[in-house]
């Protein structure tokens, strides 16, 4: 088991911009590949994007990405074709939140860090090598963001004097050829004290999309307009990534619409409350669709997989879901229930799961939880579910 934090206070290598030449396109070798970037500014968001190719081919592979302080470029994919190490924007020293045309390229670069298995981070800390540290990751069902909570042990003095509000931290876990990450983020707040011989340093975190979700917009929507496209128009504004995208109401706003206030609560309001659809924020993406549908599905779930046993569990199996009554069925529909897993990056708020166990089987979806870790050497995800 193992789990990495983003220490941002050594020197690392990094990939050199110079935003005064904006919009343009430069290659460079990472690892034994080499790519072509190009830089452009979205005026209307106030925002920098990238555009990747693979240099020999010229193959686009993505188009627009939205380069955000804290969060790593190209974060949500999961392709072999993609740069091996993790392009993340933040400036050393901790004294930016944000990038902006004066101090990308200057005090804001794009820092190198090797991904999952070898080191992440300028500093690399792991249970494997003696390093104490714990942490409880919660994740919801809902558009509400997340604060994270963890501990680190015995850093050093220079470690932690240079850890500040805006660091931007990702905690990777998982067990030996199976690490993924469960947060990405920036430190809000932390704090140190002497706790006998060790020193304790407590880390408030949130979700590197803070900053966007809660800025202030001011729009007038023509008569006639879809909520998808004001939708659509507000995140493309704001380069927030989008998941799954689709409506359960299609609503046509015939007298227009105005839009003004923080930007989440305006989503909120259009998506949940007018389009009848989730919201969820999750791994730096946004996903809308159907509440009664999942965002991930068909994970198994059974004690050779990681499944705990719970107080309940008897040597009979239960009756499957599908082959209940339906009226029993329907009852049973919306109740929710809890069950733990050995720690597992892959199931987040949303997930379809399906469970095997003497005392459970049936399909089941993630309305909340949370990822779990200590010194003890208890690692685990905690998991409330209900009946899909």
């Amino acid at each position: 088991m193992n789990l990495n934090i983003i220490d941002a206070v050594q020197v690392v290598n990094y990939i050199p911009v110079t935003a005064e030449k904006v919009p343009y396109s430069f290659s460079i070798k990472l690892d034994d590949r080499t790519f072509t970037f190009t830089l452009r500014y979205n005026e209307q968001g106030g925002f920098y994007t990238a555009d990747l190719a693979i240099t020999a081919t010229g193959e686009i592979l993505c188009y627009g990405d939205p380069i955000r302080y804290g969060r790593p470029m190209f974060g949500s994919v999961e392709d072999d074709r993609y740069p091996i190490p993790v392009i993340i924007p933040y400036c050393l020293e901790g004294k930016e939140s944000r990038i902006t045309e004066s101090n990308f390229g200057k005090t804001v670069k794009l820092y190198l860090h090797e991904r999952r298995e070898k080191q992440i981070g300028a500093n690399q800390y792991s249970m494997d090598n003696g390093f104490f540290f714990e942490f409880e990751i919660p994740f919801k069902d809902s558009e509400e963001l997340q604060t994270v909570v963890f501990k680190v042990y015995n850093l050093s003095e220079a470690t932690r004097s240079n850890i500040q509000k805006g660091t931007p931290i990702i905690l990777n876990a998982g067990y030996e050829g199976d690490v993924g990450t469960i947060f990405v983020g920036a430190v809000s707040a932390a704090s140190s004290e002497k706790n006998g011989m060790d020193w304790v340093t407590e880390i408030s975190a949130t979700t590197a999309l803070q900053e966007w979700i809660g800025k202030n917009i001011n729009k007038t929507y023509l008569p006639g307009t879809t909520a998808k496209n004001i939708i659509l128009d507000l995140l493309t504004i704001f380069g927030l990534e989008v998941g799954q995208f689709e409506l359960v109401e299609s609503m046509v706003y015939p007298r227009g619409r105005v839009c003004q206030g923080k930007l989440k609560d305006i989503l909120k309001q259009i998506v949940v409350t007018e389009c009848k659809s989730r919201l969820l924020i999750r791994n730096n993406q946004i996903h809308i669709n159907n509440p009664e549908e999942g965002i991930n599905m068909g994970y198994l779930l059974t004690q050779e997989t990681g499944l705990l046993a719970s107080g309940g569990d008897s040597d009979r199996m239960v009756i499957a879901m599908d082959e209940q009554d339906p009226k029993a069925k329907k009852e049973e529909k919306g109740k929710t229930i809890k069950r733990k897993c050995l720690l597992n990056h892959r199931i987040g708020p949303g997930d379809i799961v399906q469970i095997q166990s003497q005392s459970l089987n049936g399909t089941y979806m993630v309305v909340s939880g949370t990822h779990k870790g200590s010194p003890t050497g208890d690692w685990y995800t905690e998991m409330e579910l209900k009946i899909t």
